[in-house]
C-alpha cells in the first residue's frame, strides 16, 4: 500500500497546528521533516497519540493516573464471508446491546 507523499510546507502546517495544543510547544527546523512525515502516515503512532490525549484529558477530568486502554487496536483478517457475516453482526448489533435501540435500523 503506498503512503502519502506529504511536502516539506504541509508538514510543517501539521506540525505547527499540532504544537498549539501544547504546553511546551516546540519549533519547526528542517530536519523534523522526516520524522513528522513518517508520523503523519503511520497509524500505530497516530492510535497511541490518540489514546494518549484522551487519557490525559480524562485523568485530568477526574483527578486520577494510570491508563485508560490496556491493549492496542486491533486488526483481525476476514478471509471468509462466514467471518465477514458474523463481524457485521456483531457490530450492528452493539447499539442495541448497549441499550441505545431496539433494532440495529433504528441507530
Amino acid at each position: 500500500m503506498l503512503k502519502p507523499a506529504f511536502t516539506e510546507k504541509e508538514v510543517e502546517a501539521r506540525f505547527i497546528r499540532y504544537q498549539r495544543r501544547l504546553r511546551h510547544q516546540r519549533r519547526w527546523y528542517e530536519w523534523r521533516f522526516e520524522e513528522w512525515s513518517n508520523r503523519l502516515t503511520d497509524l500505530s503512532r497516530f492510535m497511541q497519540d490518540l489514546n494518549r490525549s484522551i487519557a490525559m484529558y480524562v485523568n485530568g477530568r477526574d483527578r486520577v493516573k494510570g491508563q485508560l486502554w490496556s491493549g492496542r487496536f486491533k486488526s483481525t483478517l476476514l478471509d471468509d464471508g462466514d467471518g465477514f457475516l458474523r463481524c457485521m453482526a456483531y457490530v450492528e448489533m452493539n447499539p442495541v446491546k448497549a441499550g441505545l435501540c431496539q433494532r440495529p435500523s433504528e441507530y
